[in-house]
């Protein structure tokens, strides 16, 4: 009987434990676009992103350029699209990257560590409807309507 009882505890302490493990949380982790190009750091809050909430995703950016920057002309840019990155599931966000009045202040000199917090971005409510899909964050100057990036990082999400 004891037997008996000590092996049904066992069995149920097992499929608690197997039933857990879904829950487990993974952080979303970023990696770098190209070796060519500068890395950036982010985290995201909710990690990872949800749709149908009332507040934007919230990203924490870092990094270090190896150009200088121009005064008030470089942008940060946030795209999700589809797991390549050719479709883009809605129009980028994008917001001047550096100012006087906020942090990291204008220029960001080569080489010099930079932090970018509590960047605000709209989620696409569509998410939810889609198996996988990519965030690509983009840091770069507008040279004749196209971005020329100094520095990015993506993260996938397949569900």
């Amino acid at each position: 009987m004891v037997q008996t009882f000590i092996f049904i505890l066992i069995l149920l302490t097992m499929f608690s434990m197997f039933n857990a493990v879904q829950f487990q949380k993974r952080a979303t982790t970023f990696q770098e676009c190209s070796s060519q190009l500068d890395s950036l750091t982010v985290t995201i809050q909710p990690d990872p992103l949800t749709t149908n909430q009332l507040d934007p995703g919230l990203f924490n950016i870092s990094g270090s350029l190896s150009k200088n920057t121009i005064d008030n002309k470089i942008l940060l840019v946030v795209a999700f699209g589809n797991l390549t990155g050719e479709n883009l599931l809605v129009t980028p966000n994008a917001v001047i990257a550096c100012d006087e009045n906020i942090n990291p202040p204008c220029p960001i000199n080569s080489g010099v560590q930079f932090h970018m917090e509590q960047v605000l971005f709209p989620v696409p409510t569509d998410l939810t409807s889609i198996s996988s899909y990519v965030i690509i964050i983009s840091m770069g100057v507008l040279v004749n309507n196209s971005l020329d990036v100094y520095s990015c990082a993506y993260a996938n999400f397949t569900f």
